[in-house]
């Protein structure tokens, strides 16, 4: 009776650790999966229903005595994901409102949801006013067209090597310091210092002018002329214009000289693209 008592107890053991090896393994998968949802819902799936992303304004006159047209537009991100890469397609007019030209407009900055930028549109020689007729941007590895006078969407795959950007950054950016202030400009000085083990050239600082309402109403590339060896610090003057209310840096690009290619990094996505 002992010895049956104490096989019953045995096999009881066994069953019980099985069990507990058999949560355990569940409850590690669990936990894999857990940890992979955040990148899979990083995944924006684009389509018609949400591929209208941008609020494109009215374009506003701000020529000056010089005879020929400048405009400006606003550009709102109405979605909620990031985009990239954004143009603005406008038509050019002359004084009898026929089309002369097809033109677009590049914004070099990434909207976050809900921001706000200002893009200036070049005009051609006759031309005395513009029709903005659509748009398109990047998200991910696609591009997105907006055709607004036809009311149509295309969706592109684009073969663009966009990954994230935390194995590439090379560089430690201090915070942005205001050293002057001028009604010609404020003085800005920001610290960079290179992380790589490895000597950085070409480095490029892409600085964004923001105004009061905290919207872009520029992007300026600032270069530091000379190779930052491993470890070097070194600053970096900024001089903004009369409008900006602050400056914020949005990205910078630099050279790899072992794998021959440039890389771009955008600070507000996270994100980096590798130009070969």
């Amino acid at each position: 009776m002992n010895k049956l008592l104490r096989k019953s107890d045995l096999l009881l053991i066994v069953i019980l650790s099985t069990t507990l090896v058999l949560v355990g393994c569940v409850t590690n998968k669990r936990e894999k999966i857990q940890q992979r949802v955040p990148l899979i819902k990083k995944e924006i799936k684009i389509n018609e229903k949400n591929a209208k992303a941008l609020n494109i304004g009215k374009p506003e006159d701000t020529s000056k005595d010089n005879g020929k047209l400048n405009t400006i537009t606003k550009v709102e991100n109405t979605s909620n994901f990031n985009t990239s890469n954004i143009y603005i397609h406008y038509d050019e007019l002359d004084k009898n409102k026929n089309v002369i030209f097809k033109s677009k407009s590049f914004l070099d900055v990434t909207l976050s949801p809900g921001e706000v930028a200002y893009i200036d549109m070049s005009h051609q020689k006759y031309a005395t006013s513009a029709s903005v007729t659509g748009y398109q941007y990047r998200v991910g590895g696609k591009i997105v067209i907006v055709n607004l006078n036809k009311d149509t969407i295309e969706i592109k795959d684009k073969n663009i090597e966009v990954d994230d950007s935390k194995t590439y950054e090379a560089l430690a950016i201090s915070d942005v310091k205001q050293v002057n202030e001028s009604n010609e400009g404020n003085a800005y000085t920001v610290k960079i210092k290179n992380l790589l083990p490895k000597e950085l050239g070409n480095v490029v600082l892409k600085v964004a002018e923001l105004n009061e309402s905290g919207e872009y109403i520029m992007i300026n590339h600032i270069p530091f002329y000379e190779v930052l060896k491993p470890s070097e610090e070194e600053n970096i003057d900024i001089i903004s214009s009369s409008e900006a209310d602050k400056v914020e840096i949005v990205g910078y690009s630099y050279d790899n000289p072992d794998e021959k290619v440039k890389v771009s990094i955008d600070l507000k996505s996270n994100q980096v693209e590798i130009n070969k």
